[in-house]
């Protein structure tokens, strides 16, 4: 089993590819185009967080998202993931 799900070569086209990408057109390939289906997010519910789940719940409504609990969030963020 390889330690990576994709070579040195591999990744450095994809680094080549998305350089100057839209985070839409990252966060696409990951969930549409990789082949890969055991996919998730994992945020902690901050503003960059919920734009990437935003972005990929457009892309692919269904994908699982971990809550990354810091033990800091507001009542109100702990209501919403409910």
């Amino acid at each position: 089993m390889p330690d990576t799900l994709l070579s040195d070569d591999d990744l450095r086209t994809l680094n080549d590819r998305f350089d100057a990408a839209h985070p839409r057109e990252i966060v696409r390939w990951a969930l549409a185009e990789s082949g890969l289906r055991e996919i998730a997010l994992a945020s902690a519910f901050q503003a960059e967080g919920t734009c990437v789940m935003h972005m990929a719940t457009q892309i692919r409504p269904d994908v699982p998202v971990l809550f990354l609990d810091t033990g800091f969030h507001f009542g109100e963020t702990l209501t919403f993931k409910r």
